[in-house]
């Protein structure tokens, strides 16, 4: 266990002490899922969950003194402590998939980003593992996440400074998405920078000409408001 919650220490020992899987391709990664996987007609692979939104009213920011932002609830250093703590014990021996990606692509801003999950929600992983890129290799995470969504507490709690997530209690992946963009945030902040909450999608229109022409477009907007419905529409 670990007396203060670190990044480092805190993948130390879950690769020490859990069984981790990491999957070599799309392909076994999709496989380990197959259980949950409702294959649509195209073949691709969709999944249900049970919980069917974020959980913000369960979400809390821990005192590090780091400041609490608008309508974010904090949670004392010791009691976040003592959950995470707990939940590395409960890992011991454990199957858990980690999957480790890259977010942002250019070569100003390249952050490495790892999830663990438990074995018995490998979907999760697998469709959180879709949203990044590959390449962010096996060495330390700028962010880290870890997910138990069989954990009877229904508890989300970050640590700004450490970049860290402990997702407890919930199956619903815009946890994972919301985890990682939520670290970015602050991380674009403290570097100077200004992180825009938005959609975007490159789309293929006809003009008035007759000729098709692909045309980028950005959607702002505060969570839940539909960003993502109609950037995937």
């Amino acid at each position: 266990m670990v007396s203060r919650v670190e990044r480092k220490g805190i993948c130390s020992v879950i690769d020490g002490n859990a069984k981790v899987i990491e999957p070599a391709s799309a392909e076994e990664h999709r496989e380990l899922a197959r259980r949950d996987e409702r294959t649509t007609e195209y073949k691709s692979a969709s999944y249900v969950s049970k919980i069917r939104s974020r959980s913000a009213k369960n979400t809390y920011i821990v005192e590090d003194g780091t400041e609490i932002g608008v309508k974010q609830q904090p949670i004392s250093m010791e009691k976040a402590d003592a959950i995470a703590n707990k939940v590395l014990e409960y890992l011991k021996g454990k199957e858990v998939i980690r999957v480790n990606r890259m977010m942002c692509s250019s070569p100003e801003m390249k952050i490495k980003c790892r999830l663990y999950v438990t074995k018995d929600y490998a979907r999760l992983a697998y469709m959180w593992g879709n949203l990044l890129f590959e390449g962010a290799g096996n060495v330390n995470p700028d962010f880290l996440s870890v997910h138990v969504p069989e954990w009877k507490e229904k508890i989300i709690f970050v640590y700004p400074k450490e970049k860290t997530t402990f997702i407890l209690g919930t199956d619903y992946c815009g946890e994972d998405k919301k985890a990682f963009l939520r670290k970015s945030m602050l991380h674009i902040k403290e570097m100077g920078g200004i992180g825009l909450h938005a959609g975007s999608k490159v789309i293929r229109v006809k003009g008035k000409d007759g000729k098709l022409a692909d045309v980028g477009f950005l959607i702002f907007g505060l969570s839940g408001t539909g960003k993502t419905t109609l950037t995937v529409h």
